[in-house]
């Protein structure tokens, strides 16, 4: 089993956003962890698939996934063009979020298209229920295509968190994690407060989870390298350390 590895998500929902995101590169370079890219169609569609990789390229941080909505009004080329940026990346993956209209005719498009390409797109339910119907429609696929990709936030504990996460865990490639205080600001990710991340980090790996654990506070966004840089570290010496006493 090899050990789980660590992403930080980065937003760029407009150009302006995304120089935001270039000009942090460099500093995120000496965090060595991939980038999960969260964007909306509209960058995607308006920069060229350089220039939305290249300045990762230079920086020398690889990207984990890129991650969008749903694309209920996208046509066939513009989603064929988030594959082919995808396909350039290390992770060769996409995360579809806001995924409550997906159908098993679009599911199946997507399926055929990343299958061309060798993309892996993975589903990020919003609860407990919609995993269950997604998972209704993943299983008629064939070839481990679509998996899932979990977000914490979405759910009101890590208890409850979990009990979706590990009943999908054989298709599940993304767990994305964050913390909260008790009035809502980012608190240390593996200290227990809104969630108890040292809980779920541990379950994760008794149950063989071998995906990406993502940082990404949502709900309060902490993006600077900075601050980024201890909760790196904690999770990954976490990780390590569960692992060590758990596998070997």
């Amino acid at each position: 089993m090899s050990e789980l590895r660590v992403a930080v998500a980065l937003r760029a929902y407009s150009e302006e956003s995304f120089e935001s995101v270039q000009a942090s590169l460099g500093a995120i370079s000496s965090l060595d962890v991939p980038v999960q890219l969260s964007t909306e169609w509209s960058l995607i569609e308006s920069l060229g698939v350089g220039e939305i990789l290249d300045p990762f390229h230079d920086s020398g941080v690889s990207v984990s996934a890129i991650r969008v909505p749903y694309p209920l009004r996208v046509d066939a080329f513009l989603l064929e063009k988030l594959v082919m940026v995808a396909e350039e990346t290390e992770g060769k993956t996409i995360i579809l979020r806001d995924v409550a209209a997906l159908s098993m005719g679009g599911l199946r498009r997507i399926a055929d298209l990343c299958a061309t390409y060798k993309v892996r797109a993975l589903l990020e339910p919003s609860s407990g229920v919609e995993a269950s119907r997604l998972y209704g429609l993943v299983k008629r696929l064939i070839g481990g295509i679509v998996g899932f990709s979990h977000v914490e936030e979405n759910y009101p504990s890590t208890e409850s968190f979990l009990k979706t996460v590990l009943a999908y865990l054989g298709i599940t490639r993304n767990v994305t994690l964050s913390n909260y205080d008790a009035d809502g600001r980012p608190a240390p990710i593996m200290a227990p407060k809104k969630y108890n991340n040292p809980l779920l980090v541990r379950r994760l790996v008794e149950g063989g989870f071998e995906g990406t654990l993502t940082i990404s506070y949502e709900k309060s966004p902490v993006e600077e390298p900075g601050m980024l840089a201890g909760e790196v570290a904690a999770l990954k010496e976490y990780v390590r350390g569960v692992y060590e006493r758990t596998v070997r």
